[in-house]
């Protein structure tokens, strides 16, 4: 029999994360860097993406910042595949209760994606910042109560879920007196 064990697959999620974890740090080791060396050839008016560009051309210069394209649009369009096809069926399953087809589903998912994507960088990082800053401990947390549970059979989500929301939620009020 070949199944894997809640706990075994939960083994092989953190151990996955963990390896994703370790190599996310190296790239922002490696943005660190970039700042450390580059950073007097960015405005501080320019927004992430238009750093990165420029401090790419002064690196790898005209040609390699090819590459460097090709890399960013092949993650770009596996994150986006990825994101729309899950939401896609979000909607198609749990929003729709399956009374708008998948397609549908993902055309409305792609085409709120293009309409949002045009707002631009700034403005997108300004307005989704705050929801981002409370949702992901949130989620983080939500995460860690399902691998303890997978892991050594603890049960208790709502609590810590609560501490972390008022937590967090206190802290971002906090920030804002």
């Amino acid at each position: 029999d070949s199944e894997i064990s809640n706990k075994d697959l939960a083994l092989y999620s953190l151990q996955g994360g963990l390896i994703g974890a370790g190599l996310l740090a190296l790239v922002y080791v490696g943005y660190s860097y970039l700042g450390a060396y580059y950073g007097h050839i960015v405005l501080p008016s320019m927004n992430g993406a238009e750093m990165f560009s420029k401090i790419a051309v002064q690196i790898v210069h005209e040609y390699g910042v090819i590459v460097i394209v090709t890399a960013v649009l092949m993650a770009c369009f596996s994150t986006i595949s990825a994101l729309a096809a899950v939401l896609a069926e979000y909607l198609h399953y749990d929003i729709f209760n399956k009374k708008l087809s998948y397609i549908p589903c993902l055309i409305l998912t792609l085409a709120t994606t293009t309409i949002v994507a045009n707002f631009g960088l700034t403005n997108i990082l300004t307005y989704s910042a705050p929801f981002i800053n409370i949702g992901y401990p949130i989620i983080i947390t939500i995460m860690l109560c399902n691998l303890a549970y997978s892991l050594f059979d603890i049960k208790p989500i709502k609590l810590p879920v609560s501490i972390a929301s008022i937590i967090i939620i206190a802290a971002h009020i906090y920030q804002y007196l």
